[in-house]
């Protein structure tokens, strides 16, 4: 029996912490590595790096904590946003949830330290403001979204501070495609409140639809996909010699999303949201799996 129970809580924290878009994290993490940051380097000699590992697992058990955490604070909206999801992670004891919390976020701070000071510390900021984010900033609105958003990208953050956390003019390109996976991220989170706008009235929780309405919502959804657009277009004008991945990813991106954010303020309707969502998840899905055209040239 308490073999069973066992194997059952493990099953329960596997759902919890969302292993797959950890995994999914992860491949972007040595994709960036590989593609973008070592693309004249073989891949072996990439994969060499055993700090680039211990990165990539201290992410891993950082997001874990994250998601714990995240689904702690937010029960009570997921319970009607998500009823299925909550009703099964309440087979899981409070104790258990919180205490594994602690556990993946103190490993991640504390396997960051093989990695160096700088990605040590990097970490351990990285776990606090997970867990300020969840406590305090998901009731704010837009810093709500917009934290959301640049939490997400902070696997990518870790890696480019591991290769030297340059800002000059070559790394420039990295940043466009940071602006286009941002924006992306940041869209989903609009559309995520309007799918979710029911649990969010239920309890009070404030964000930018609740704030603002929906249409208005969608409205500053268009003219922040919109400036977002404009600046990888000059981002890109500015980067002439960049290889054309470079230009064509970002701008796939942000003209997709673009182009989404329309069809949302055309019709304003919770199935769209949902279609809109499933396709924000598949654009981000694509722009970091595409990271292996410029690896072979393209």
């Amino acid at each position: 029996m308490s073999n069973k129970s066992t194997l059952q809580d493990a099953i329960i924290l596997l759902r919890a912490i969302r292993w797959l878009n950890i995994l999914f994290l992860a491949i972007a993490q040595y994709l960036t590595a590989i593609c973008i940051f070592n693309e004249n380097q073989s891949v072996f000699a990439v994969l060499s790096d055993y700090k680039l590992h211990i990165i990539v697992v201290a992410t891993a058990f950082s997001v874990a904590g994250a998601f714990l955490i995240n689904g702690f604070y937010d029960v009570e909206k997921d319970t009607v946003t998500r009823p299925q999801g909550v009703i099964f992670n309440r087979l899981l004891s409070t104790d258990i949830l919180l205490n594994t919390y602690a556990f993946v976020s103190g490993l991640s701070v504390f396997i960051a330290l093989f990695a160096g000071v700088k990605i040590f510390i990097f970490f351990s900021c990285m776990v606090g403001v997970y867990w300020l984010y969840s406590h305090k900033l998901s009731g704010v609105p837009f810093i709500r979204e917009l934290s959301a958003s640049l939490l997400t990208i902070l696997c990518f953050v870790s890696v480019w501070m591991h290769y030297g956390a340059s800002i000059a003019h070559s790394q420039w390109p990295f940043f466009v495609y940071l602006l286009a996976i941002l924006t992306v991220l940041f869209s989903r989170e609009i559309i995520k409140d309007l799918e979710g706008q029911q649990g969010n009235a239920i309890f009070g929780y404030k964000t930018v639809v609740e704030t603002t309405g929906p249409k208005m919502a969608l409205r500053g959804l268009l003219i922040f996909s919109a400036i977002a657009l404009f600046l990888a277009l000059v981002g890109v004008y500015l980067m002439k010699s960049t290889p054309g991945y470079f230009s064509l990813i970002p701008l796939f991106g942000l003209s997709t999303t673009f182009i989404i954010s329309i069809g949302c303020n055309a019709s304003p309707q919770m199935s769209y949201y949902q279609i809109s969502d499933q396709l924000l998840r598949g654009i981000l899905v694509i722009m970091v799996l595409s990271n292996v055209f410029l690896r072979i040239g393209f």
